[in-house]
């Protein structure tokens, strides 16, 4: 009885190793693994393709309505008696009060306080 079960059991495993797939069932398997892969490969190069060309037209549209902005400005206004408009290009020096720090300009060299008293 003992041999019979180790003859039984040796041919289940022949059996279980022979029902495999074979390399033709292995190959188009892996022929189609391969063709999914590649059409997901090329949905991601479309998807990425479209975000560049939408970035692309958002970005036209900005400067487009950036340039028509600029060509359409606000007229200015007269300046009333009394009021002062000053630029940065228009700005004169002050002198510095008292206790207040000039900065110092390139190549301007530090002055000593002056001496007081006795």
């Amino acid at each position: 009885m003992r041999k019979f079960f180790g003859i039984l059991f040796l041919a289940g495993i022949f059996a279980l190793t022979a029902c495999g797939p074979s390399q033709k069932e292995q190959a188009a398997e892996q022929a189609r693994l391969d063709s999914i892969a590649e059409v997901e490969e090329q949905v991601r190069i479309d998807s990425i393709q479209a975000a560049q060309a939408a970035a692309r037209a958002a970005a036209a549209a900005a400067a487009a309505a950036e340039t028509k902005q600029d060509q359409v400005q606000e007229p200015t206004r007269p300046a009333r008696r009394g009021e002062t408009t000053t630029t940065k290009e228009q700005e004169v020096e002050r002198p510095a009060r008292r206790g207040e720090t000039k900065e110092k300009e390139e190549g301007e060299e530090e002055s000593r306080p002056a001496r007081r008293g006795s």
